[in-house]
């Protein structure tokens, strides 16, 4: 996975405008981090959600808006190693 500019501006535009959108209405125990040099990968921390195996535990997700951006959708990808039925426990990848 590597993250990239999108190929048409109104991408990197549409990033921002849907990065402040969701900045006026976050979700309780989530945080949104865009990367500094390359607004085009984020890192989402989630909160282990209570009542469950992971409460307690802050999960970090690398979400990759690629260069087809938004004609693509995101590539997702757990950084913090995680056992889930849907997430390759060796490299973190949604299944």
């Amino acid at each position: 996975m590597e993250a990239g500019l999108p190929q048409n501006p109104k991408g990197t535009k549409r990033l921002a405008k849907e990065l402040k959108d969701m900045e006026k209405d976050m979700i309780e125990d989530v945080v949104i981090e865009p990367n500094e040099e390359n607004p085009c990968l984020w890192i989402v921390k989630i909160k282990g959600p209570v009542g469950t195996p992971y409460e307690g535990g802050t999960f970090a997700l690398r979400m990759d808006m690629t260069k087809e951006y938004p004609f693509k959708a995101p590539e997702l990808k757990m950084e913090t190693q995680i056992y889930h039925p849907s997430i390759r426990f060796e490299n973190g990848e949604i299944c």
